[in-house]
């Protein structure tokens, strides 16, 4: 017998919804769900679920919306301030997102959903942020204020040219945001766009394969 599938809130992408009922529908998307270690819930009515999946489409939706923060014209904040600032928080909001989508895995930790998003590489981008890393020591800063696993895999990146190792480089810019670490460091706003979206368009286009 086919499973119900939970209608996702009003408003939610349309490719998480797809993504949601191919994985529930019937046995052969359950064992799809199973075999990427993606878990499944259940209402008390019996419509089930993509676990997660709810509030990681609440938080994708925000993450691709956001284009900076707003300042009030007295808060004397200079434009290059207010622009970093800005780019730093729309790279740290797909980084929440994505931390958000790891959790539908089994383990729920985002090093390893990074393994099953990020398939396709962007050798232009990655040039691109490699470049950004060089300027005014931000790979330095970076480096100092992660942790040894996180600095282990901006080495990979940034010294050992690992492509796949991009999208740590979102999750130090977050980091560091929260910490006010790199301040309003000119040398990311090119970039930070680039990164917002390709942390979340590794989860889209991982959706769309998955869920057709």
């Amino acid at each position: 017998m086919p499973y119900a599938p939970l209608t996702l809130f009003n408003g939610c992408p349309s490719f998480f919804q797809d993504f949601n009922d191919r994985l529930v529908k019937d046995h052969a998307g359950r064992s799809l769900a199973a075999a990427n270690r993606i878990q499944l819930a259940q209402t008390g009515l019996g419509l089930h679920y993509v676990d997660g999946l709810q509030s990681a489409a609440s938080k994708w939706r925000l993450a691709e919306g956001v284009t900076g923060l707003s300042y009030s014209d007295i808060s004397d904040v200079s434009d290059l301030l207010a622009t970093s600032y800005s780019a730093q928080a729309r790279v740290s909001l797909s980084v929440v997102a994505f931390e958000a989508f790891a959790r539908i895995f089994l383990g729920g930790n985002w090093p390893d959903a990074q393994v099953a998003v990020f398939t396709a590489h962007n050798p232009a981008l990655c040039s691109e942020v490699r470049s950004m890393l060089n300027t005014d020591g931000l790979f330095t800063k970076l480096h100092s204020s992660a942790n040894p696993a996180q600095q282990a895999r901006l080495n990979n990146f940034q010294n050992s040219g690992r492509d796949d190792e991009l999208y740590p480089v979102c999750v130090a810019i977050r980091n560091a945001f929260a910490h006010g670490a790199i301040g309003g460091m000119s040398c990311v706003i090119d970039a930070a766009p680039k990164l917002q979206m390709y942390a979340l368009n590794g989860i889209r286009q991982y959706c769309d394969d998955l869920g057709t």
